[in-house]
């Protein structure tokens, strides 16, 4: 039997500021996160490796104001052109929105060879912020 363990000495989730959910079954959203910590907001990167059938996604987001309840989803999706690429199980990300640069990780894709996986390097100038 599993306990809860709270590290932070009280509350639950349900008194979290906001939450991001998934679109559909399976979507997995959440499973990898990354952040810029940009000057004018912070940048979310968020991994849904089983969205689109396990092709995968990743939201590029950015931070209106203070706390996850005020991200706004910007037009920025990273999509697989692999229906097994399981985009976005991993995210890595560094620097900022203007010279930064996001690794993205498809345990599926088959780039190199059926399934062998692949990671994808990003620059952060290419994205709408």
């Amino acid at each position: 039997m599993l306990s809860r363990v709270d590290p932070l000495g009280g509350g639950d989730l349900a008194s979290a500021e906001g939450i991001l959910l998934g679109e559909t079954t399976g979507d997995e959203l959440g499973a990898a996160l990354a952040v810029l910590d940009d000057a004018s907001s912070p940048i979310f990167a968020v991994g849904a490796p089983g969205s689109d059938s396990g092709a995968g996604l990743v939201y590029m987001m950015r931070a209106l104001g203070s706390g996850i309840g005020s991200v706004a989803v910007s037009a920025d999706e990273i999509t697989a052109s692999s229906s097994s690429a399981a985009l976005g199980v991993c995210l890595f990300a560094t620097g900022d929105a203007s010279g930064g640069a996001i690794w993205i990780g498809g345990s599926g894709a088959d780039v190199g060879a059926a399934g062998a996986g692949s990671v994808y390097q990003l620059s952060t100038e290419s994205f709408s912020w």
